[in-house]
């Protein structure tokens, strides 16, 4: 299998429990430079058969506060779900984008699942939560198998290792640039 370096390094198949998840021991299960560059077939070699994607700064860049995915991207969103050995394509983000308007902008249609952050109980459940990764493996019907599920994502904060503690394959990709206008206290994140 095609390998790329993540730091300068060889990425391994590190896997995190739940017991003991160590954003230092987590490696991405793959890693690319941009989201079109991700190998269908590198993840397919994985065994995964659903792809969900996060949204910001993986797919989509946001120029003030307008989302736009660049045609780059959604070129590999059509590959993906014209790939047949991908079962579905989903979306998993913590953006505040609605429903619709998410699918509409990147070509998915109706009826995708999509996870996003929610509030139950006076608390925010978002990727940090196993309720979230729960819900995903839940709609995919992938709780027995969720090392048939991959998230791509750019945050191994937010994407990988909340993920990968829950048996879900992870890919890496380098976040989407913002316009300088657009970074503010705590960007990235």
């Amino acid at each position: 299998m095609r390998r790329h370096s993540y730091e300068g390094k060889d990425l391994v198949n590190v896997r995190i429990t739940p017991d003991a998840p160590s954003y230092a021991e987590c490696t991405p299960d793959l890693w690319y430079p941009s989201f079109p560059e991700v190998s269908i077939d590198d993840i397919a070699l994985l065994g995964v058969k659903h792809v969900a994607l996060d949204c910001d700064g993986t797919v989509w860049s946001f120029n003030g506060r307008q989302p736009s995915a660049p045609d780059s991207h959604l070129k590999k969103i059509e590959e993906l779900k014209n790939d047949p050995r991908v079962a579905s394509v989903s979306i998993a983000t913590e953006c505040g984008v609605p429903t619709d308007r998410i699918l509409e902008d990147l070509g998915l249609p109706h009826g995708t699942i999509v996870i996003k952050m929610t509030e139950a109980g006076g608390y925010m459940y978002g990727k940090q939560s196993k309720r979230f990764w729960s819900r995903l493996l839940f709609d995919l019907d992938a709780l027995d198998s969720p090392d048939e599920v991959a998230i791509i994502g750019d945050s191994r904060v937010q994407d990988i290792v909340p993920a990968a503690s829950h048996g879900i394959r992870t890919v890496l990709v380098d976040r989407l640039q913002y316009p300088e206008s657009n970074r503010g206290e705590g960007w990235p994140y």
